[in-house]
């Protein structure tokens, strides 16, 4: 149980949606049933018996929608001037729609919205429950949200003017070509990561894009800008990391590698490195508790490295709770971590794996 002001506190609501800042390492936010919206930071220099975290914003942007109600949230990189946007993926009904929050300064309701956007994904008959939409995550860089489910996987590009944010949707990828996503399947995972240094030669190549899926496959897809400086998919070099082929269960996580010389200091501060990710390797935790090591040959190809047998009753039941909430990390000390609205929980130990 996390202290919090007492004046601010509202027991018994449930929390419906949660997100983190990943510039601004103090800052989260939660959604509840009724649909508010609260930005929390973390304080420092608590006393004990102090609250941990106090309430920097809150805000209800579906008060004129009836029956809707708040699915995923997630920070754009917006932060000058004590500003943050925050894009919201809500229902209404059947029908699924984007808007994005700009929260201009600390206090109640303190905001700007931008305009309602309706999700479309070509044929109504493969609409999303709104339940199945698992990934929902802006791009390392920024520019892009990454909203993904059953057989679909969708890229936005995110535009913050004038305190209004615009969304252009510049990739809908839902064909079942063998490198692309298969309709059957469902993307369970995501990791955002910088651009590949073996494919810096391309023009403007500023993200890759990494999902998992329900059939255990893993995709990749770079991101770059075309000569008039609008986002692309590069699709030359775009598709399924062929070993994952061999794996059958679901893509439980993505865990990201950090530098480690920055990693040391990180979690001594118990703070992410967002510009220290690695472009180069990263792990995969399967529903059936294999971790997988994934990292780059010279040429920028994925390469299948170790696979560590960590299943146990206990972590198989850990790999569907990531699978839900999908937030993991690995602690300094080796330990697997799973974050959800109940805490951060340590599963087992990595030493040596």
């Amino acid at each position: 149980m996390i202290p919090m002001d007492s004046t601010i506190e509202r027991p018994g609501e449930r929390i419906s949606a949660i997100c983190k800042h990943e510039r601004l390492h103090a800052v989260f936010a939660t959604c509840d049933a009724t649909n508010m919206i609260r930005v929390w930071k973390w304080r420092t220099r608590v006393k004990p018996g102090e609250p941990v975290v106090s309430l920097y914003s809150q805000l209800n942007l579906l008060r004129t929608w009836k029956s809707a109600r708040v699915l995923k949230m997630c920070f754009t990189a917006l932060t000058e001037g004590g500003k943050m946007g925050l894009i919201v993926l809500f229902a209404q009904g059947k029908s699924l729609y984007l808007t994005c929050a700009t929260i201009l300064s600390a206090g109640p309701c303190i905001f700007t919205a931008s305009d309602v956007v309706p999700l479309s994904f070509g044929d109504s008959n493969a609409m999303w429950a709104p339940d199945a939409i698992s990934v929902f995550c802006m791009s390392h860089s920024g520019r892009f949200l990454v909203l993904g489910g059953n057989g679909h996987l969708q890229f936005w590009e995110v535009c913050e003017n004038q305190d209004q944010a615009t969304f252009s949707l510049f990739e809908a990828t839902r064909q079942d070509e063998d490198h692309l996503l298969r309709r059957e399947d469902c993307v369970t995972t995501c990791l955002a990561m910088p651009a590949q240094q073996a494919h810096r030669e391309i023009s403007g190549l500023v993200d890759w894009i990494v999902v998992g899926t329900k059939c255990g496959r893993l995709y990749g897809f770079p991101i770059g800008l075309d000569a008039h400086g609008k986002l692309e998919v590069h699709h030359d070099i775009s598709g399924i990391f062929p070993e994952s082929k061999k794996f059958d269960t679901p893509v439980a996580g993505c865990i990201p590698h950090y530098d480690v010389e920055v990693r040391r200091v990180i979690t001594r501060k118990c703070e992410p490195a967002h510009s220290a990710m690695s472009s180069t390797s990263f792990q995969t935790l399967t529903a059936d508790g294999k971790l997988c090591t994934w990292s780059t040959d010279d040429r920028g190809n994925w390469k299948l490295g170790r696979v560590s047998e960590i299943a146990s009753g206990r972590c198989t039941a850990a790999a569907r709770l990531i699978l839900s909430t999908a937030s993991c990390a690995i602690a300094e000390d080796g330990r697997l971590l799973v974050a959800s609205n109940k805490g951060v929980h340590p599963i087992c130990s990595l030493a040596g794996a």
